[in-house]
């Protein structure tokens, strides 16, 4: 019987997920998966304190699913390869995933390979985000109509699962996953949908955000007054509409309508600037301004390593440095002046 794929990436909640509620509504029975793609855990972009993060997301969706989640550490083609061999692949289901060129480019050679197999590929957009724009005009406009719509509620209930042998997901899941990932550390947030909402409803309802403008920029103060859901947003524990609308809900619980305003604007911010990644990728690679090119690019491993270990002689820069490498929290002001430093 042919099977339909869930492929999670940055998306790993059960509510309000696009990509969840139209496999679920496909009708086919439905694998669930999560890759561990080697070339992603070797890119410099991420450490273990990614993956131990994501870990924790996937046994929090595990321990509410009523069905098989597969985790696998393999790349994602021959992956889909295999799988294709032990049983008939109909449909994927993802997310249009907004990242590095490394993940592009795998997304492209997939899109070859499940179009010569005759599997269909169903993206759904990430966020506000729009894939193929030339500019951002009526963007603002177009990211309310978006944000403004209703949340998805999980559709578990009505869902059909396809489940694979314990022979066949020993097969696909390739080596065993890191013991240090599966520890949680005692200084980092955990992840989870779950502890996404935890944090959320907390800084309503524990008068986080009283007084969000006027400390956001506190080191110290910042730690409490700020949202803190931030690695949830990254990795979808919450969608930004969830947090959009539930913020608005509970406006009556901000006393000053002005660290609400500056919450939602900010929330609004970010989806923009990811939209500019994605209609300016090559700010990977080059400067966003031309007039940057003229810098000195020489490096002094001498200073690189000082930054790194918070040991500059810039109390303000040190403090904030050592503060991420510890709790991996930096506050939203401390964020642009150490990306100073690099």
């Amino acid at each position: 019987m042919p099977v339909n794929i869930l492929w999670f990436k940055r998306d790993l909640r059960l509510h309000d997920n696009p990509a969840l509620n139209e496999a679920v509504a496909d009708g086919h029975p439905l694998l669930l998966v999560y890759l561990f793609e080697p070339s992603l855990l070797q890119h410099p972009a991420y450490s273990e304190r990614h993956w131990r993060f994501v870990w924790q997301s996937l046994q929090d969706l595990q321990k509410r699913l009523p069905a098989q989640l597969l985790i696998a550490q393999r790349e994602a083609l021959p992956f889909f390869e295999q799988l294709h061999q032990l049983c008939t692949i109909r449909s994927v289901f993802s997310h249009e995933e907004v990242g590095l060129r490394l993940t592009f480019d795998r997304d492209l050679q997939l899109a070859d390979w499940f179009q010569q197999q005759g599997i269909r590929w169903r993206e759904t957009p990430f966020s506000g985000v729009q894939r193929g724009r030339p500019d951002r005009k009526g963007w603002r406009e177009q990211w309310y109509d978006y944000i403004e719509q209703p949340v998805g509620r999980s559709p578990l209930e009505a869902a059909k699962w396809a489940e694979l042998s314990k022979e066949q997901a020993q097969q696909l899941a390739g080596p065993p996953l890191p013991e240090a990932w599966q520890h949680p550390h005692p200084d980092f947030q955990p992840g989870g949908e779950r502890n996404a909402w935890r944090y959320l409803r907390s800084f309503f309802h524990d008068e986080r955000i009283q007084g969000y403008s006027r400390l956001i920029s506190k080191p110290q103060a910042s730690r409490r007054s700020c949202s803190r859901i931030s690695p949830y947003l990254a990795w979808g524990n919450i969608s930004l509409r969830q947090a959009y609308q539930y913020s608005w809900q509970h406006r009556h619980l901000a006393r000053d309508k002005r660290d609400l305003t500056n919450f939602l604007s900010r929330l609004r911010w970010r989806d923009h600037f990811i939209q500019k990644f994605e209609s300016e990728c090559r700010i990977e690679f080059e400067n966003f301004n031309p007039a940057f090119d003229r810098l000195s690019q020489e490096l002094n491993p001498e200073w690189q390593k000082a930054w790194q270990d918070g040991q500059t002689g810039f109390p303000l820069i040190d403090a904030s440095m050592r503060c991420v490498r510890e709790t991996g929290y930096l506050n939203f002001r401390m964020r642009a002046m150490v990306a100073s430093f690099l």
